[in-house]
């Protein structure tokens, strides 16, 4: 039988919101074991093996967040020995199992995710084409790997350690910007197109969310994972995040439901509907 992981990296500081992470993921894929990279143990037994930076060789490394999403996996299907390893940020949130992509990681060696599938509008709001294209095509917030990818994701690593700076106009976004080679250096990678994987900011109002069954489903797909990038305590859910400001959601869309529950959830203290 095979060996299948879901890793997470977060630090102390947003420690409730990767609990909350960790936790929707195991409700939905509970075959699956946790792993978790993170500055100091959690004590919690919410994952079921959590790994220091020293254990992946990142120690006293400033850059351990970013050189981590890349290493938790190739320490995961390398030393670990596990057949497959889809990571997802800590700023996740599960509704559904991950049984298709974890179907499609079993056959290839690196899955990647596109941030969009259809090109946004050249009206200078953000996001924007051209700001997705300098941060990189695929986001590694939520990305899948088995043993076939090590190769590439050595190389990967290596890179990453070599230039873990975040400067846009240099081409140089971190780990990020290095996934766009994926598909030139290994040609089992999958750019995977489904709806309801790397759902965010970028993408929601581009895609029919609703709710059958109590089921969430985006696209007619069942809604998977949602990364609630740069959303924080003092962002109101309508904005969903920081970083955009192309739309702003009416209280009875029910994209506004998914970022007031997720909100109320992480700031609130009140239970996820």
């Amino acid at each position: 039988m095979n060996k299948n992981a879901i890793c997470f990296i977060f630090d102390d500081q947003y420690y409730h919101q990767g609990h909350h992470a960790i936790l929707s993921a195991k409700k939905y894929n509970p075959n699956h074991k946790i792993i978790l990279l993170t500055n100091k143990y959690t004590q919690s037994n919410i994952a079921d093996i959590e790994l220091l930076p020293k254990d992946v060789g990142l120690e006293n490394n400033q850059n351990w967040l970013t050189i981590g999403r890349v290493s938790v996996v190739e320490h995961t299907l390398g030393s670990l020995n596990f057949d497959t390893a889809i990571f997802a940020d800590g700023d996740t949130y599960t509704y559904n199992s991950y049984e298709d992509l974890q179907n499609t990681v079993n056959d290839y060696s690196v899955v990647v995710i596109p941030h969009i599938t259809k090109p946004l509008p050249n009206d200078g709001k953000f996001p924007q084409n051209r700001i997705i294209s300098l941060s990189g095509n695929y986001n590694t917030g939520v990305w899948a790997a088995s043993k076939k990818g090590l190769p590439f994701i050595r190389w990967w690593l290596e890179q990453t350690s070599l230039f873990p700076i975040t400067r846009p106009e240099s081409g140089l976004v971190n780990e990020q910007g290095w996934l766009r080679f994926a598909g030139d250096f290994d040609d089992n990678t999958k750019i995977y197109r489904h709806p309801g994987y790397n759902v965010a900011y970028w993408n929601i109002k581009d895609r029919k969310l609703e709710i059958k069954n109590n089921i969430h489903y985006i696209d007619d797909e069942k809604l998977c994972i949602v990364q609630f990038s740069g959303l924080n305590k003092d962002v109101d859910p309508c904005h969903m995040s920081i970083f955009q400001n192309r739309y702003s959601l009416e209280k009875t869309d029910i994209v506004y439901n998914i970022y007031r529950s997720y909100y109320d959830l992480i700031w609130n203290n009140a239970m996820l509907a």
